[in-house]
């Protein structure tokens, strides 16, 4: 099985974590389609292009890493990449507000338990060329 960081250990992991909204989706391979759609439109939906980044025509991805805790809380977001002009905050500031969702992250597992798992979060910032 892929082995994921946990914060003391490497932990073998069975389910990775996932965005919250497509629990009632059996099959394993649709819900974490559907997780990952669901967090693409919370992430986009929230976003707010940083007026800096947008005056200097500044477009690439930033990288968020953080952990998500058995209980689906999100902790110790830190950018692991950076394009500047204020998109690595944005990004950050989306990740810290998924801790204020109605619905918790779905925590990763190992043996039908959960555990903490890091997890990446690429946001992209693209203008809009109209």
């Amino acid at each position: 099985p892929p082995k994921a960081k946990h914060s003391d250990s490497f932990e073998p992991v069975e389910n990775f974590p996932r965005f919250p909204g497509c629990e009632e989706i059996t099959k394993k391979k649709e819900r974490t389609a559907c997780a990952q759609k669901k967090m693409l439109e919370y992430v986009y939906s929230n976003l707010k292009y940083p007026k800096e980044a947008k005056d200097s025509s500044i477009e690439g991805t930033c990288v968020v890493r953080f952990f998500v805790d058995v209980d689906g809380t999100l902790h110790e977001p830190k950018l692991l990449k950076d394009i500047g002009s204020g998109c690595g905050e944005e990004a950050l500031r989306i990740v810290n507000s998924m801790n204020d969702m109605p619905e918790p992250w779905i925590p990763g597992t190992y043996r039908n338990k959960p555990v903490k798992i890091y997890f990446n979060l690429p946001v992209k910032f693209k203008l809009d060329k109209k």
